[in-house]
Order: structure tokens, then C-alpha cells, then sequence
């Protein structure tokens, strides 16, 4: 369903546009991404990020037809590795291969070196994180939300290539309860799902870096111009939400009313099918029933008649 209110919560909503970058975009608040992408790689065997530069966040293409790819986050860490951060409302047709697409973009501008022209393809790691708001990758995966791809063998899912991932992190799958917290990930997705529901940082958060997270959130430590920004992109985002629970309705009933169409069609001809059988059956007992009564006006014995149509003796004695 939509938001049915637009009061202005305590903190702001980190899964607007506005919000989002004003929490991760900026030099002076870039420890809370470094923290947010160290908790990612928990299970990496990878040195632990202690610095980033943020990158310009739009990609020119190849050629002069390529399109321009604008990220929301996109930069480089102090072991040279990218990372594009996007933050992904809504679902859209071939999400994945647009994932792979932005990944693509930041090994090819590895690959020729500006300066001289030559090829080096001894790229860097490059990381697409997308956050998925109010969609999932695949519906039958309820429980998961945190998915890790690269490319692999298919024959047993060795990796082939650890050099170009793909992570995707499903606030919607996403249902842990504040004191069911148990990695730094877990926390960080609570704190993006339901940050702008809360009146005050739980317990269990009160940690310096989210201190700082919920006090740089406050709406009301926003500056009047921020906050004309903010709520600008949280109206856009409301409206966004109304329209999809709009369709989701609509697509209900029309699923519905088209189901109840089929179901009655589909009792209609099953009875026609047992009307029908039932006919032929009842046709078929008076055509025997008016064969007995031939045979004995023609003076034919009781028991071979029985013999001949299977009626009992008692009912063509009746004829």
C-alpha cells in the first residue's frame, strides 16, 4: 500500500535519493560508507577499507553513440578497488544485466591508458552494490538478502574470475528485529529500512559511527534549503510508492475478475461434459429397456431376455 500519511518523521529517509547520498556521497561523512562496505565483506579474504576516493559519478561511453552512465555512488579504495553504490527502489526488466552493464563500465575505462593509448588488463576489483528497496532478485527466495555473484564454472561453481562482482542486499527480505542483530551487515540494513520509522538510535546501535549517522539524519538539523530538497525527493518517492500500490491493485482485481470469468467457463463446459454423459448413459438404459419389451411381446422367455440386456427378471416381468 501507499503512505497514507506525509508527516515528516524524526530522521530522514535514507532510501530517497536525497538521503541516500547526503548519508554516503560526501568527503566529510565518507567514514560511514567505509564502515557500511567493510560490514559487505565479511566473508572476503580481503584487506579492510580505511580510505575511499569518491570518482566523478557520470561514465562517458566508449564511442560517441554510447550512452553516459550516471551512478549514485561511485570510488575507488585505498587498494585501488571500485565500487558503484546504487540504491534501486523499484524493480526493472533485465536489473541484472544493467548491474553487469555499470560493472562493465569501470573494467573497460581500466583497460586503455589515457596517456599513451595502450591496453593494460590487470584491472582492479570492481564491485556493483545494489540495494534493493521494494523488490527482489527471485521471488522464491524469501529468506535470503544478501547475494554475492562473480563469474564462475558452471560445472561446480569454482570461480573462474574473482575480479568483478555483483552484491545485492533485499531490504525487503530483510525482517530481522533490532535485538536479532548479529553482524555489522545486519545492522546497516536495519538502519536503511527503518531509520525514518524511528523516534530515537535503539541500544543496540549506539555505536560512534551510527551516532553520527543518526545525528547527521535528523531532519531538524537540516538547513532550510535542505530540507525544501529532501522533501521534494521524499514527495517524489510517496508518489512513486501510490502509483505502484495503484497498479498492484488494479492488477489484483483485473487477476481476480479475469479468474472468476475462467472458473465459471470452466464449470460451464464441465457440466455440459457430465450433462452430456449422463444423457448417453440414460439413452442407453430405455434403448435396452425397449428391447426387453419387444422381445417379450414377441413371446421370448423371461431368462433369456435377462441374458440378452442384463435387466433383472423382476423388472421385465414389470413390462
Amino acid at each position: 500500500m501507499g503512505k497514507e500519511t506525509t508527516t515528516i518523521s524524526k530522521y530522514i529517509d535514507p532510501c530517497t535519493d536525497w538521503g541516500f547520498k547526503r548519508i554516503f556521497g560526501t568527503d566529510a561523512n565518507k567514514d560511514l560508507l567505509i564502515a557500511f562496505l567493510n560490514s559487505i565483506f565479511f566473508d572476503e579474504p580481503k584487506p579492510e577499507i580505511k580510505n575511499i576516493d569518491f570518482n566523478k559519478n557520470e561514465h562517458k561511453g566508449n564511442t560517441r553513440n554510447d550512452r553516459n552512465v550516471v551512478f549514485d555512488i561511485t570510488c575507488t579504495g585505498d587498494n585501488d578497488e571500485r565500487f558503484i553504490i546504487e540504491m534501486q527502489r523499484e524493480g526493472q526488466e533485465f536489473f541484472k544485466e544493467r548491474a553487469v552493464f555499470y560493472a562493465s563500465r569501470l573494467v573497460t575505462e581500466q583497460g586503455r591508458n589515457e596517456k599513451d593509448g595502450k591496453w593494460n588488463f590487470d584491472i582492479r576489483d570492481v564491485y556493483m552494490i545494489g540495494i534493493l528497496e521494494n523488490f527482489v532478485l527471485d521471488e522464491g527466495q524469501k529468506d535470503e538478502y544478501f547475494h554475492k555473484a562473480c563469474w564462475g564454472y558452471r560445472r561446480d561453481g569454482k570461480i573462474f574470475l574473482n575480479k568483478i562482482w555483483c552484491i545485492f542486499l533485499e531490504l525487503r527480505n530483510f525482517t530481522k528485529v533490532v535485538s536479532a542483530l548479529d553482524t555489522e551487515l545486519d545492522k546497516w540494513l536495519y538502519v536503511l529500512k527503518n531509520m525514518n520509522k524511528l523516534e530515537s538510535i535503539p541500544v543496540y546501535l549506539q555505536q560512534p559511527v551510527f551516532e553520527k549517522l543518526f545525528n547527521i539524519a535528523e531532519y531538524a538539523n537540516l538547513t532550510k534549503e535542505e530540507q525544501m530538497l529532501y522533501d521534494q525527493d521524499l514527495k517524489h518517492k510517496w508518489d512513486n510508492e501510490n502509483v505502484r500500490a495503484y497498479v498492484e491493485k488494479r492488477g489484483f482485481e483485473k487477476g481476480r475478475e479475469e479468474g472468476l470469468e475462467q472458473g465459471l467457463q470452466k464449470g460451464l463446459q464441465k457440466g455440459r461434459e457430465v450433462g452430456l454423459e449422463q444423457g448417453i448413459e440414460q439413452g442407453f438404459e430405455k434403448g435396452i429397456e425397449q428391447v426387453a419389451r419387444e422381445l417379450k411381446k414377441m413371446g421370448v422367455p423371461l431368462n433369456q431376455i435377462n441374458i440378452a440386456t442384463k435387466l433383472p427378471v423382476e423388472k421385465i416381468e414389470n413390462f
